[in-house]
């Protein structure tokens, strides 16, 4: 009987030993993958970024530009006016869309670098996945006791 008990003991802690091990490879793994990603989320977001501050500069120039020139009277010259008018409206709009594309470039980044921390916590957690002390302590609290 005793020889019974050490094989079930024996399998028990090789099958443990094995589960433990493939949780902290899944957590390293798990790890792995979320940096790359976070690697290549900041790449756009830092692309994206500079392309959208040469965007509003280059129309936010455009649009005084227009502006001073349609003050200065060239919006009372029959049809260079109105294309000029029209312009100054199509470039004011266009700078206007590029401020909102920058602020939801700015609320992309904060959700997207919350959504990666929550990964990296659940990951770095079954990286120190411990199942021996996790059912010795639900044993604990099953019995009420200081049983193990």
């Amino acid at each position: 009987m005793a020889i019974i008990g050490k094989k079930f003991i024996k399998k028990t802690r090789k099958l443990g030993k094995k589960f433990d091990d493939k949780v902290h490879k899944l957590g390293q793994k798990s790890n792995n993958v979320l940096d790359k990603i976070e690697g290549a989320n900041n790449k756009v977001i830092n692309k994206s970024g500079k392309a959208l501050d040469i965007t509003k500069k280059v129309l936010g120039t455009a649009d005084k530009i227009v502006g001073v020139l349609n003050d200065a009277g060239v919006r009372d010259v029959p049809v260079l006016g109105t294309a000029t008018g029209a312009l100054e409206t199509g470039l004011h709009q266009g700078h206007k869309g590029v401020s909102k594309l920058d602020t939801l470039r700015d609320k992309y980044a904060k959700t997207s670098k919350k959504a990666l921390n929550k990964g990296h916590k659940y990951g770095n957690q079954l990286e120190k996945h411990n199942t021996r002390k996790m059912l010795a302590k639900m044993v604990q609290e099953e019995n009420g006791d200081s049983f193990v």
